[in-house]
Formats: structure tokens, sequence, C-alpha cells
């Protein structure tokens, strides 16, 4: 099922070259109010400058895609469903069809998406428009591992590199639930990737846990923005993805947010990842785990140039393996009283590496002015585990 505003010539259709290459209304927006299944395998998209779904989407085996531009190609086989113009943007304000308002967002569920065992796309081109939000997830969206098929979720906005000049920035918000979870024996969990120039993550559920395995959940860049520290280089979990993840400028996660990738039964923990080129303030709580019967526990990193982590909890323990490590890598740091508090609560459950690897100009109160790669540690820090704690300034 596709629905698109879009049009698309005689000749390419009768080719079958599906490139719907004939804009529509610049300000139109598709809405979805009911069900909408496609048959296993199958897929069920919605294209158009504007699309919003308040109902339910089901695809299993297949693909759910939501996306805003102003033309596409359709491509039933590849390995995207959806391929959205090359420096395309969306310059009007787009109005909702059912409520004849402007949209907040390009990209707006706060309905239900579901494809287990198969891939939701939420993605977008460039605003050149000021929007509350490029892309905004506020309900549930399902992939769940089905077998050995794993299922991955995307959210894909612009980034400050890929917008085009002038374009404001460019923001992603997500709460409500994300879950590319193994639920039933035997299955792994699998991939969340979050992308965008300004990332915000409020009250959300991030699921990619796994019973014979904890899956990838990468937020704002994968591991050292493309680049992992060669202080965790040996880490199996550190290895990139097969594909480029797009770095953010900024990314914020609050306190209220949850983001599991660990194994439950028998099976190493994932990899999370959150990353920013600026800053990154993280208040959530990861887990990733090693199962209850045997693996080892996970790959945690949390980094941006300027770093604020006060709030976070993170927990890579695993009762029959080894625990694993939680990354911190901005330009400099100040440790103050919230972060030690942050590192002596987690050091019980992970181990802990700061380590500065560049020098840059700093931000108050996180970080030193000088931007020389320093690390303070102004407030005493204890723990009783067995986990280490690893202080490296550049």
């Amino acid at each position: 099922f596709l629905a698109t505003t879009h049009d698309i010539t005689n000749t390419d259709f009768m080719a079958g070259r599906y490139n719907f290459s004939i804009p529509g209304n610049p300000t139109a927006s598709i809405v979805n109010q009911g069900t909408i299944t496609a048959q296993t395998g199958g897929f069920a998209a919605l294209v158009a400058p504007g699309v919003r779904n308040s109902g339910t989407i089901t695809a299993t085996l297949g693909t759910v895609a939501l996306a805003s531009g102003n033309g596409f190609t359709l491509d039933f086989y590849g390995d995207k469903l959806i391929t959205l113009g090359v420096n395309d943007s969306i310059a009007a304000t787009v109005k909702d069809v059912s409520t004849g308002q402007p949209l907040s967002s390009l990209v707006q569920n706060d309905g239900k998406l579901k494809a287990n065992g198969g891939t939701v796309e939420l993605t977008a081109v460039a605003a050149r428009q000021v929007v509350d939000s490029v892309i905004n997830n506020t309900g549930v969206i399902e992939a769940n591992s089905i077998g050995t098929h794993n299922g991955m979720i995307v959210l894909g906005a612009a980034t400050a590199a890929s917008k085009p000049a002038g374009a404001p920035t460019q923001t992603v918000k997500v709460s409500g639930t994300l879950s590319a979870a193994g639920n039933k024996k035997g299955t792994k969990g699998g991939t969340v990737i979050v992308a965008g120039e300004n990332i915000q993550v409020t009250s959300a559920q991030i699921d990619a846990s796994g019973r014979s395995g904890g899956g990838t959940v990468l937020i704002g860049g994968d591991t050292g923005g493309g680049n992992p520290n060669p202080a965790v280089a040996s880490i199996p979990q550190v290895q990139l993805q097969p594909y480029a993840v797009a770095t953010a400028s900024n990314v914020t996660v609050d306190a209220a947010t949850t983001i599991n990738a660990s194994a439950k039964d028998a099976g190493n923990g994932g990899k999370v990842v959150v990353w920013s080129d600026g800053a990154t303030n993280f208040n959530g709580t990861i887990t990733v785990t090693g199962g209850t019967l045997a693996g080892n526990g996970g790959f945690v990193e949390t980094s941006g140039h300027v770093l604020n982590f006060a709030g976070a909890r993170v927990d890579t323990s695993a009762p029959y393996g080894w625990t694993g490590s939680w990354l911190l890598d901005p330009y400099d740091l100040t440790i103050d009283s919230g972060a030690a508090t942050a590192i002596a609560a987690s050091l019980a459950t992970t181990n802990v590496t700061i380590q500065t690897t560049a020098s840059g100009s700093g931000g108050p109160g996180v970080s030193n002015p000088s931007g020389s790669g320093d690390i303070f540690v102004n407030s005493g820090i204890s723990w009783g585990s067995a986990n280490s704690l690893t202080l490296s300034a550049y």
C-alpha cells in the first residue's frame, strides 16, 4: 500500500521505474486516522510534504514508512523502500488535511506503527520554514524480532552537514515507545537509530533487548561519531555498523527516559551510543546487561564535545560473565558533585572510562573553558565493587 500526493510519469510507471518525480501541492499532507494492514512481507508507506499517523499501520516482516519530501523513488526489492530526493527540502508551511491547521512536524506519529520482523522508517528532508520539529514521535513504534528476522526502527532527519544553507535547526523529538526487542525465546534485539541535527528524547522507553542477546541503539551517531576511541576498540560491540550513521549537533536525553539493549536469558549485552558533535546532555538510564544464565555485559558511550551526565545511570553488569563498559569522551571535563554521584552510582554496575580525546572550547559548568583536554576531579568518588574507573586526560 502506498499513499502519496506526488505523481509519476506514465512512461516510468509502465516501465516499472517507480520514480515519483512530479511533486503535488507543496503544502499537502496525508493523515491516517484508521487502520492500514499490508500483507506479510509487504509494505505500507505514506509520502507527502507532511505526514501524520494517529491510527494503526501494520506490515509484519515488511516495512512501514512515513516520509516527508517533494519527490521519491520506490524500490520494492532493495534495502531501502523509500529514497527521498537528494538536496530536497520543504519550503512551504504544510497543512494538516484533517484540521486545516499548520502541521507542527513534517512527520508525526501519535498512533501505532508495527513491522515486527521488519523495518519502521520515519524520514524527512530538511524544513526551510521553522517548525516545532521535523520528526516527532509520541506514539508506539514496534519492530520486534521474529525468529532470525531482527527488527529495525529508523528516525532520520537532516543534520547540520546535510541541510541546505540558511535552513533552521532540524529537530527530532522522541517520546512514547520504540521497541525492537527480541521477546521470544532464541531471539536477539534489533536496531534503533535516531539521526538529526538536534535530537530531544523525553520520557521515552527504547527497547532493543533480546532473549539471546542485546541489540543496538544509536542516538546522534555511531561509536566515536564514526571514529571509535582506541581505548575501547577491542570491545566487540564497539565496531561500527555496516552503514554510516549521521552525527547530531546536539542531543538531550531526560531523566525519565530508559534505554535497554540487554540480553535476558543467555547472551551478551548490546550497544548503546548517545553522541553529538556539540553538547550532549544525558540524564537517563541505560541497561545493557549480560544474560541471567550466561553472557557478558555490553557497551555504552555517551559523548559530546561538551558533556553533562549528572543524572545518568548505566548498568552493564553480567551475573555469569564479564561486566561491560561505559565510555565518556568529551573535549574536557570537570567532575563536580553531580557528575561524581553519577559515576559512583554506576560503578556498582559498570566499568567507567573517561577519556578526553581532543582540545576545544568548553561550556560553563561542565567543561574546562581552556578546552585543553583536561579532567578536573572536584568531588570525591568512592565505590565498593570490583569495577574499574579509568581517567585519561588528553
